[in-house]
C-alpha cells in the first residue's frame, strides 16, 4: 500500500508541475487574433495517421505529445486543419478526454445533469465520468459543459482517477490565496499540494479559477499514461462542433473575491475548511469578431455592430440570451436594444482593481462588476455589457 501511494505521489506531482509551470512561462496568447465564443460543426481528422499533424503546433512546447495523442485517437483537430493548442478545453471537452483514454466507457442511460443531452456528443462520456463519481454537477443541476476547465477541477478530477486519498500535513502547507479556494477543491489541492503532488506559481499561489488550454491537457494526460494502462483502442470521441477559440487574456491582476462559488465537484474528502469558506468570483473571458468568416489576425472595426453579447435578466440575475453594442474605444456600452443607440459607457474591472477593459468580473449570481465611466467606483451593473477581451478600432 505504500508503494502504490508513493507512486501516485510521482505521478500526479508530475502532472500539474508541468501545467502550472507551462502556463505561467510560455506566452499562450494570440494576440492578433479575435475569435467569437461560438460553435462550428467539424469533421473528424484521421485520427490514426501517425504522420497527421497540424501548422500551428510546429516548434509549439507540446508538439510532439499531441501528435501522439492525435495518432492514437484520443484527439482530433478541426476542419480547417488546425488544431488550436492554445485555446481553452472545456469541462466537456477534458472530460471526454479523461473518459476516452483511461476508462472503458459503458453506454448509460439517462443524465444526471439539465444541460446534457442525448443529441450532445459528449453525453455518453459525460453521464458515464458522473456514474463513476469523477465529476459532478452544480447546485442548479447542470454540468456546464461548455464552460472551460480550471486548475482546481483539473486537480479534483485527476486525483479522483487516481483515486489519492491522503491527508498528513495537509493544513501545514500554504498557499497565499488558499483563502479564495471553494470548499469542494480546498482540502485537494492542500492534500496534494502538502506531498508535492501539485505546485502553484513561483509567486506562491495556485491560482485555482485559472483556466487551461488544449495543449496543457494533453501534457497532463500524457503524464498519466506513463502510470495507468489504458483500455483497448476505441474511436476517439470527437464533438460534432467545433468551440470557436478564447484567445488567452494578458495577465491582469487577480479580482477580490465576493461570492461563494458553487461547486462542480464535490469535496475530496479527508477534513474541511478551517474556516469559513471565503467568497470568490468567476473570471469569464469572452473575445468576438463580426458573424462573417474572416481571416486570423485581420483588424475589423467593432462600433456599435451587433455581434455577441451577455445579458443579464434583471430578475433572476443569470445569463439568458446573447446582444450586443461596442464602442471603438475599446470600452463597454450600454445600449438601447431597439435603437443600438449607445446610452452609457463603462470600463470593465474586478471590484476593488485597477480599470482593465481586457477582463470582466462575473460573479456567481450573475452581477457584473464594472467601474463607472469615470473609474472612481466598482459597482454592480444589471444591463447588458459587452465583455471583451481585445478591441479593434
Amino acid at each position: 500500500m505504500k508503494t502504490k501511494i508513493i507512486s501516485y505521489l510521482l505521478i500526479i506531482s508530475m502532472i500539474m508541475t508541468g501545467v502550472a509551470y507551462a502556463a505561467e512561462g510560455l506566452n499562450l496568447s494570440n494576440e492578433d487574433s479575435t475569435y467569437g465564443q461560438g460553435i462550428q460543426k467539424i469533421s473528424n481528422v484521421n485520427a490514426n495517421d501517425e504522420n497527421q499533424s497540424f501548422p500551428d503546433i510546429k516548434n509549439h512546447w507540446c508538439q510532439s505529445v499531441i501528435e501522439k495523442f492525435v495518432a492514437k485517437g484520443w484527439v482530433v483537430g478541426y476542419d480547417d486543419g488546425l488544431f488550436r493548442p492554445d485555446i481553452f478545453v472545456t469541462r466537456a471537452e477534458f472530460t471526454a478526454m479523461v473518459v476516452n483514454i483511461f476508462k472503458e466507457e459503458k453506454k448509460v442511460e439517462g443524465s444526471s445533469f439539465t444541460d446534457v443531452n442525448k443529441s450532445d456528443w459528449f453525453y455518453n462520456a459525460v453521464s458515464y465520468a458522473a456514474s463513476e463519481g469523477l465529476v459532478a454537477g452544480y447546485e442548479d443541476g447542470t454540468f456546464k459543459p461548455m464552460a472551460n476547465m480550471q486548475r482546481q477541477d483539473a486537480a479534483v478530477l485527476v486525483s479522483r482517477l487516481f483515486e489519492v486519498d491522503f491527508f498528513e500535513g495537509a493544513d501545514e502547507f500554504k498557499f497565499k490565496d488558499e483563502d479564495t479556494f471553494p470548499e469542494y477543491s480546498y482540502q485537494s489541492i492542500k492534500n496534494l499540494a502538502s506531498h508535492e503532488i501539485v505546485r502553484g506559481y513561483p509567486d506562491g499561489t495556485f491560482k485555482p479559477y485559472n483556466l487551461i488550454t488544449r495543449a496543457e491537457a494533453v501534457q497532463m494526460l500524457n503524464v498519466v499514461l506513463k502510470y495507468i494502462e489504458v483500455p483497448e483502442e476505441t474511436p476517439p470521441l470527437v464533438p460534432p462542433e467545433t468551440a470557436t477559440p478564447t484567445k488567452e487574456p494578458e495577465s491582469t491582476p487577480e479580482p477580490t473575491t465576493t461570492s461563494t462559488p458553487k461547486p462542480s465537484t464535490p469535496s475530496t474528502g479527508g477534513g474541511s475548511k478551517p474556516k469559513p469558506t471565503p467568497t470568490g468570483v468567476s473570471k469569464i473571458y469572452r473575445t468576438y469578431t463580426t458573424t462573417k468568416d474572416f481571416e486570423e489576425g485581420i483588424k475589423i472595426n467593432l462600433s456599435s455592430q451587433e455581434i455577441d453579447c451577455l445579458k443579464l435578466d434583471e430578475t433572476t440575475k443569470t445569463f439568458n440570451y446573447m446582444w450586443v453594442a461596442v464602442s471603438s474605444k475599446g470600452t463597454v456600452v450600454k445600449i438601447n436594444t431597439d435603437t443600438g443607440e449607445i446610452l452609457g459607457e463603462y470600463r470593465t474591472a474586478p471590484e476593488g482593481q485597477p480599470l482593465n477593459p481586457s477582463r470582466t468580473t462575473v460573479d456567481h449570481e450573475g452581477n457584473v462588476w464594472v467601474a463607472n465611466r469615470d473609474g472612481n467606483s466598482v459597482v454592480k451593473q444589471d444591463m447588458c455589457l459587452l465583455m471583451l477581451t481585445t478591441m479593434y478600432g
